[in-house]
């Protein structure tokens, strides 16, 4: 693609493990797969304290209520593409269709221009 510069050797290798990675953990029991799965997350997650009020949609919405059009558009394009371009969870793939299609009415065809825009 023009503009768009090849990944690096290491996020070759990121998205190589990272698919290996949910290939095992399908090969898994299910609850084998929770155990493991948790007790990761534990290891990974320690030392990493977050605020209790945290609350990502909440923190969202004050982010684009503030952001600029080209800030926006910025994001939502990077987000779209880590969520349909590589590995990611199949349920919040889902979800995400599911919300875009909802606010776009369901269609490919363009949205309506307003407000002069």
């Amino acid at each position: 693609m023009i503009g768009r510069s090849c990944p690096s050797a290491e996020t070759v290798e990121r998205i190589a493990a990272a698919e290996r990675l949910g290939a095992a953990i399908a090969d898994c029991h299910p609850s084998d797969a929770t155990t493991i799965m948790t007790a990761a997350l534990e290891d990974l997650s320690a030392g990493f304290p977050l605020p209790a009020f945290l609350d990502a949609t909440e923190d969202a919405e004050l982010w684009a209520a503030a952001a600029s059009p080209a800030e926006v558009e910025a994001y939502l394009t990077a987000a779209l593409d880590r969520a349909f371009r590589g590995p990611f969870p199949r349920a919040a793939r889902d979800r995400i269709r599911a919300q875009v299609s909802e606010r776009i009415g369901g269609s490919c065809r363009p949205l309506p221009r307003r407000y002069g825009m």
